[in-house]
């Protein structure tokens, strides 16, 4: 009998299933690349984020990780996995042709179609509890778009805004007569989130709020496997944060590689965004995991930390080129830090933030995932490759620029640009632009100069032709992406007929 019961036990031990991970999603807003410290060489050294930059030491960077270039369209690829030519969801308005515009718009969608799966939804199946604490941008709180409806049973924060603002925030705070829209009212709520309900704390800053109720929210659900789903506001506009966090750079020293770092009071939204995360790393590193007695539950969450798209012009991305809305590097990459067990270092690998619905969906077992443009990140972690691919972009609308598609493979890169900023440069509706971005000039060396979409000459542009043979390969590559995902390209104005690429 004895030995009966040793039997079981072994045969037990042997199927029993592993345990779920947790999963923590901090997303930050408008961060730039080198807004924190650690992070890499060119990380800056004004901002101060210590937790951070013990963070990127402790865990594993991804330097050339991919977004879109504004707010919705990346909350919208982490969330589904797909691209926007997909979902629909190219920027955050309803962007305006005209007279100058050389090509018509296409319809931008404000609000993600309950067609696409989330991760949340998929996450909710398999047992696991699921919170939404911050800005949502995808659609309105309270419809079949908020995220109460999109597999989040605790939300707090969402809405369809993208930043504080409306109603009568607090002017007393400890901001003074600074203080607002960052800042909550003389009950404690923030009259632009109604679903952010008053606590009592006249002048409380948002970000604090926030982090409180995912602190609550993870204590909710830890007895069971939770994915809380952390966006920030901060750092978006408008720039105010505690004097506390001001006060942390009044003698600070200025970055020579960094002269846009340099406004306090942004520096402190950074530094604010910092404490936050510091709060969520100690809940999770000093609270016992319910599911496995005697462990804290660190030691079974898989914490990302990310930012949704490039810095604005009130910092700097040197040495990237670019800003947050346009498609160059500062705006479009951004720090992506992972912690998960012991997995420590980093990649130069690309990655991009459609494959966060394939990578928690392998992590957390699930089944059968939906069609996705991403792949698991998993290997990468484990010192392993993944298949060179392309990473993809394409916005057929107008935001701080022309309409253009880009495609990232190994060391290179393709802009194609849809509307010529100079109408005498080049003779039809656009140009190509190709970067070496492993290349000391990076973006600020248009190997492809001259190449006119109309009539390209590429005998002319190259004169290297291993540069003329990956530009073809890449340009192909593209034209196949948008016929694969049928994305609508821009139009011509006379005709109402979408531009023609050339046919490689």
């Amino acid at each position: 009998m004895k030995r009966l019961l040793l039997f079981l036990l072994l045969i037990t031990s042997v199927v029993a299933k592993p345990l779920t991970p947790n999963i923590v999603f901090i997303l930050t807003d408008d961060q730039g690349w080198t807004d924190l410290e650690g992070f890499n060489e060119y990380s800056s050294k004004y901002y101060q984020t210590p937790v951070l930059k013990k963070l990127a030491a402790e865990g594993f960077c991804f330097q050339r990780a991919y977004v879109e270039p504004v707010c919705s369209p990346t909350r919208a690829d982490i969330l589904t996995g797909l691209y926007p030519t997909r979902h629909h969801m190219y920027t955050v308005t309803d962007p305006k042709d005209s007279a100058k515009h050389q090509l018509g718009r296409r319809k931008n969608e404000r609000q993600l179609d309950t067609k696409f799966t989330t991760i949340s939804e998929l996450l909710s199946k398999q047992g696991y509890r699921c919170a939404q604490i911050g800005k949502w941008h995808l659609g309105k709180a309270g419809t079949d778009t908020g995220p109460k409806a999109r597999g989040f049973e605790i939300t707090y924060g969402g809405s369809s805004q993208g930043m504080p603002g409306g109603g009568k925030s607090s002017t007393t705070g400890p901001q003074g007569p600074k203080g607002g829209k960052y800042w909550a009212a003389e009950d404690g709520s923030f009259p632009f989130l109604a679903n952010l309900p008053a606590n009592g704390k006249k002048g409380q800053y948002l970000t604090d709020r926030l982090t409180d109720e995912a602190l609550k929210a993870m204590e909710v659900m830890k007895a069971e496997p939770f994915f809380l789903y952390f966006p920030h506001y901060g750092v978006h506009a408008p720039v105010q944060a505690p004097q506390s966090d001001i006060d942390l750079y009044k003698n600070q020293k200025k970055d020579p590689k960094h002269p846009g770092h340099k406004n306090a009071d942004y520096a402190g939204m950074v530094s604010s965004i910092d404490r936050s995360v510091e709060r969520v790393v100690k809940y999770l590193e000093e609270t016992e995991d319910p599911r496995s007695p005697g462990k804290k539950l660190i030691e079974n969450t898989f914490l990302v930390f990310m930012s949704d798209n490039g810095a604005t012009s009130r910092t700097d991305n040197l040495p990237l080129v670019g800003k947050k809305a346009t498609p160059y590097e500062g705006g479009v990459r951004v720090p992506l830090i992972i912690k998960w067990k012991d997995y420590r270092g980093g990649t130069e690998t690309p990655v991009h933030a459609v494959d966060f619905f394939a990578t928690i969906g392998e992590l957390c077992g699930v089944k059968s995932l939906p069609e996705t443009d991403g792949v698991s990140i998993l290997p990468l972690l484990e010192g392993k490759e993944i298949e060179e691919r392309g990473l993809f972009r394409h916005q057929p609308v107008h935001v701080s620029g022309a309409p253009s598609s880009t495609i990232i493979k190994g060391r290179y890169k393709l802009l194609l640009q849809y509307n010529s900023p100079d109408s005498k440069k080049y003779l039809g509706y656009g140009h190509y632009e190709f970067y070496d971005l492993e290349s000391p000039e990076g973006e600020q060396l248009n190997l492809a100069e001259g190449l006119d979409l109309a009539a390209p000459a590429l005998d002319q542009a190259f004169k290297n032709k291993q540069h003329k043979e990956v530009f073809l390969q890449l340009a192909k590559e593209l034209n196949q992406w948008l016929a694969d995902t049928d994305a609508a390209l821009p139009y011509e104005k006379g005709t109402k007929k979408p531009v023609k690429l050339p046919k490689w």
